[in-house]
């Protein structure tokens, strides 16, 4: 039998944070929807800490790498709150 663990998650609403997190180079386990916001989830380990850390401190990170995880966040959160807009329109 193979009773997998699943790894401990750090998860935020913060697109900015999230968006800094992807620019250095950590990977996205996934983004849900959590009443009127979005939740991205990354694996949580000592490396991440240590970069919510430096995001919290105003630490840089490559500009191009930044806008395209920024914009890669704000894709996701049109995905995934749009049909819920409309819905609620009609």
């Amino acid at each position: 039998m193979n009773h997998a663990i699943a790894a401990p998650t750090f998860q935020t609403s913060d697109y900015g944070q999230a968006a800094y997190l992807l620019a250095r180079g950590f990977a996205l386990l996934s983004a849900k929807p959590n009443g009127n916001e979005l939740r991205f989830a990354f694996e949580s380990t000592d490396a991440l800490v240590t970069a919510i850390s430096q995001y919290s401190s105003n630490a840089p990170v490559p500009c191009r790498d930044f806008f395209h995880a920024l914009r890669r966040t704000k894709a996701l959160i049109r995905e995934n709150t749009s049909g819920r807009r409309n819905s609620a329109r009609g």
